[in-house]
C-alpha cells in the first residue's frame, strides 16, 4: 500500500512478478516517465489477480495519472483508477511487450503512438473488475 503517488522517474529500473500496487491518500496517484525499464506483471491469483496499480476511489478523485511508456515498457495487468484519468503517451514499440494492460479510469487519454493488445489467455481475475456506474464513451 501506497499513501501518496507512486513515482518511477526516467531511467529507473523496475521488475517484479505478482506485483500490485495499492494507491491511497490525498495525493494518490501515479507518474510512470518515459525511459523507465519497466517490465511488471500482477498477481494471477488471489485477492488483487489481475490487478497492477488499483487506486482507492475515495482518494484524490479527479487527478491526472501518466503512463510514458517505450519499446521495452511491460505492464501486465489492469490499471484501475476509477474516479481518475490516465493519461498514456507512448514512442513506437509501445504496448507490444504488455498482452494484458486494461485500463479503467473516469476518462483515458492517448497521445503519440502506441498499439494496443488483448490477450486473456491463461490470465484469471480473482473477480470481476468493479464498474464506476457509467459506460465508455468516446470524446475529444
Amino acid at each position: 500500500m501506497i499513501k501518496g503517488p507512486l513515482i518511477i522517474n526516467s531511467q529507473a529500473a523496475v521488475t517484479g512478478t505478482g506485483v500490485t500496487f495499492y494507491l491511497t491518500g490525498s495525493q494518490a496517484g501515479f507518474t510512470i516517465a518515459a525511459g523507465a525499464a519497466l517490465s511488471l506483471e500482477a498477481p494471477k491469483t488471489g485477492d488483487y489477480g489481475g490487478l497492477q496499480i488499483f487506486q482507492d476511489r475515495t482518494a484524490n478523485t479527479g487527478a491526472t495519472n501518466t503512463l510514458n511508456g517505450s519499446a521495452g515498457t511491460k505492464l501486465v495487468g489492469a490499471i484501475y483508477t476509477a474516479t481518475q484519468t490516465v493519461s498514456v503517451s507512448g514512442g513506437s514499440g509501445f504496448g507490444q511487450q504488455s498482452p494484458l494492460m486494461p485500463i479503467i479510469a473516469d476518462q483515458i487519454k492517448f497521445s503519440r503512438s502506441m498499439t494496443a493488445n488483448a490477450d486473456v489467455t491463461g490470465f484469471n481475475m480473482a473477480a470481476p473488475l468493479p464498474k464506476a456506474g457509467s459506460e465508455a464513451r468516446l470524446t475529444e
